[in-house]
């Protein structure tokens, strides 16, 4: 009889935060930088808020730790999951919270 089990694995009852995942091994700051290929302050906004990182991010994170990539992905998902409503993916900006404003092309001389 086959078993209906997800292939995705669950994130244990003591989840990590990505805080927790990058402090516990000591690594340098520009170890991170460049394993990670993240600008210190990104770093810092992700740690804070882990649904800024990229899927790119996510494997790097897991090819930094030597850890299986589902398992550092069920973590920070846990993680997300528990952030307050107001920084979770799917809240709505501030008001007033406006995008990039768009470059003005310099008239050539």
């Amino acid at each position: 009889m086959a078993s209906s089990k997800s292939s995705t694995p669950a994130a244990p009852a003591t989840a990590r935060t990505f805080s927790e995942m990058i402090r516990k091994k000591n690594f340098t700051v520009r170890e991170l930088n460049t394993h990670l290929r993240m600008a210190t302050a990104s770093i810092k906004k992700s740690e804070g808020n882990p649904s800024r990182m990229t899927l790119g991010d996510v494997f790097r994170l897991a090819d930094l730790l030597d850890e299986p990539v589902e398992v550092v992905m069920a973590e920070l998902l846990a993680e997300i999951n528990s952030l307050p409503a107001e920084m979770s993916p799917l809240a709505e900006p501030p008001k007033g919270a406006r995008g990039r404003k768009p470059k003005v092309k310099q008239p050539e001389v």
